[in-house]
């Protein structure tokens, strides 16, 4: 004990804080203590984002900031921080989601294409450019997801177009001719699709190249 102290006057303030942290944490009680305030602050998250798991990853590190360092702040800087930790969380999240609904959208259009569950007369590629005929193409998304039970996972149409329009890979919807017909589609940009997600991108591409080749073969 006599060496920590006398390693502790040798040190900035921080770093000696650190020292009796490290001191602290021998004892379960300091433990403890510290696992309720990151519960707390994830059942506050919880009910802001409302999932449990990322509420409490969010509050491992915030909780055990207040927890170390708490006492040492005003009670106005300790609001701020919580709301700080509260915006940023219910920012982070709703990207994330938005990110998943998009994702989770076009690689079921890979597969719904693929197997034949819609045709090119709802989605195609034209021009570089994806065009989709959202009202049916979604409803035929709804019912794919109840026969894969992954009913929960839909999004309303309304919804998906507005994240959509946030999207630089999105352009507008318009009626556009194509062999299969006059029809009003979403326009994706696939040259800008491909920044936003590659790997997705190549996936349709390839797609529709090969479905193009096989109507071009003749027998």
């Amino acid at each position: 004990m006599a060496k920590l102290h006398k390693l502790q006057a040798k040190l900035p303030k921080m770093q000696r804080h650190i020292l009796s942290l490290i001191q602290k944490y021998q004892s379960q009680a300091e433990v403890d203590d510290m696992i309720s305030v990151i519960n707390r602050m994830a059942e506050t998250l919880e009910s802001v984002v409302g999932d449990q798991r990322y509420a409490l990853n969010a509050s491992i590190f915030a909780g055990a900031f207040i927890h170390a360092f708490g006492k040492h702040l005003s009670a106005d800087e300790l609001t701020r921080f919580n709301q700080y930790i509260t915006s940023t969380s219910r920012a982070d999240k709703k990207s994330s989601d938005d990110e998943h609904s998009e994702t989770l959208f076009f690689k079921d259009i890979i597969d719904m294409v693929s197997k034949g569950t819609i045709g090119q007369e709802l989605v195609c590629i034209k021009d570089d450019k994806l065009l989709i005929r959202m009202r049916p193409v979604h409803k035929e998304w709804s019912k794919y997801l109840k026969q894969t039970d992954t009913a929960d996972d839909t999004i309303g149409e309304y919804t998906l177009r507005k994240y959509f329009s946030k999207e630089d890979f999105y352009e507008e919807e318009r009626r556009v001719r194509t062999e299969w017909g006059n029809h009003r589609y979403i326009i994706i940009d696939l040259p800008k699709f491909t920044i936003y997600n590659a790997g997705l991108a190549e996936e349709l591409i390839d797609l529709f190249a090969e479905l193009s080749e096989d109507e071009d073969t003749e027998f």
